[in-house]
């Protein structure tokens, strides 16, 4: 009988051993668990402030400096953030973060375009000119101000809404527009923008807005003088014969898109602005206008 005791005894001292050390693991994984959240919260905040940080620096520089003077491309011995800077969307690295600067003038204006320019842009990428034709028009007829469809446009919504017959307020819209192919929908996103205003920038134009323009030849040459930072206004106009008389600049416009990537460890917080500068704003004019801020 006193074995027996014994016996019950060693169990129930083990059951509560196991019990006693599945709480401590419980309360561990608890403990790590909160230990992680905290830790995901502190680099959230990190990068949020780095975020901001860094454009506040990027800001700064664009507002004190003749952004008429920067170059075209990123010069990677260089470390201070103006000789980073290029309005061509070529990216560049601050601290944890990577910045790239769009001049908005050196996208075509999706509101006020050029045919032909639309179409070259579609058949330099591939698509078939009867797609190109159908997706101008389209395009056309749902901002313009009447109720004439174009021959291979429509003025009707595929989403049986009421076209627009205005001016589209954000890009993304061309999608309730048409339907639209991965690759439709990269070539207008990246080449198109709502904010771009006079003249088209051949500066800080894209690969494919200037094959759109002059021909995916010499578009090729152009970026690769720019990508080895040797393209100058001089040798961009005697290699394409374009003059200053011609309805294009090279100088970059006041409105800039930027976007912004931080990385602090598994945290990603990205950030998408386009700003109106005027860097002699005076009295009751700002320095710095927000037209989009999308996080």
């Amino acid at each position: 009988m006193l074995f027996l005791f014994r016996g019950i005894a060693l169990i129930q001292v083990l059951l509560i051993v196991a019990l006693l050390s599945i709480f401590a693991l419980y309360v561990k994984k608890l403990a790590i668990e909160q230990v992680n959240v905290a830790k995901l919260s502190q680099d959230k905040a990190q990068a949020l402030v780095e975020s901001h940080s860094v454009m506040s620096e990027v800001l700064f520089a664009l507002l004190v400096n003749d952004t008429s003077k920067f170059s075209n491309n990123v010069d990677s011995d260089d470390k201070t953030i103006v000789n980073k800077i290029r309005f061509s969307g070529v990216p560049f690295k601050v601290a944890n973060t990577s910045v790239k600067v769009q001049d908005q003038s050196g996208l075509f204006n999706i509101h006020f375009f050029y045919k032909k320019h639309f179409i070259n842009l579609f058949l330099e990428n591939g698509i078939n000119e009867s797609r190109a034709e159908e997706l101008w028009a389209t395009i056309v007829d749902w901002q313009d101000e009447n109720e004439i469809s174009s021959i291979a446009g429509v003025e009707k919504s595929f989403n049986e809404f009421p076209v627009r017959n205005g001016k589209i307020s954000d890009i993304t819209e061309l999608e309730s527009i048409i339907d639209l192919t991965e690759v439709e929908k990269e070539l207008l996103y990246q080449n198109f923008s709502i904010f771009s205003i006079g003249d088209l920038n051949l500066m800080a134009a894209s690969k494919d807005v200037l094959g759109a323009i002059i021909g995916g030849e010499l578009a090729n040459q152009i970026v690769e003088l720019r990508s080895s930072n040797n393209l100058t206004v001089k040798n961009f106009r005697e290699m394409t014969g374009i003059t200053f008389e011609t309805d294009y600049r090279f100088t970059p416009s006041s409105r800039l898109g930027f976007e912004l990537v931080t990385h602090i460890n598994d945290v990603k917080y990205e950030r998408e602005l386009v700003l109106s500068l005027s860097p002699y704003a005076k009295k009751q004019s700002l320095p710095i206008n927000i037209l989009l801020d999308r996080k």
